[in-house]
């Protein structure tokens, strides 16, 4: 069985592999000095489930992502959309956005 997790410190800095990470091994540094605000990073020592780190590039893509759903709300709210049809419908092109990577991502070219 292969362990999820691989820490190595020298005390000085701290190094973190995910071994199961979604594209392979992902690996966190940070120093000491770094340690309280990369404390989440070690919450499944304490038993938490933990998400992968993903990387910079998916998270400025979810980021740039919500602030486009965010602005198209605003802009269905302000031209009188009813909050409970311009949720439905928020939900619906969120579903084919994903639904459409899903099928980029299996395309064999």
């Amino acid at each position: 069985e292969t362990p999820r997790w691989v820490i190595s410190s020298d005390f000085t800095q701290f190094r973190i592999l995910d071994l199961k990470a979604p594209d392979g091994a992902d690996t966190r540094t940070f120093t000491l000095e770094e340690l309280p605000a990369n404390s989440d990073l070690l919450a499944f020592l304490a038993g938490y489930q933990t998400s992968p780190f993903g990387n910079q590039q998916q998270e400025e893509a979810s980021v740039k992502a919500a602030q486009i759903m965010a602005d198209l709300y605003e802009a269905l709210s302000d031209s009188g959309y009813d909050d409970h049809d311009a949720s439905v419908f928020l939900v619906r092109v969120l579903f084919c956005l994903y639904a459409d990577d899903a099928v980029e991502s299996r395309i064999v070219v």
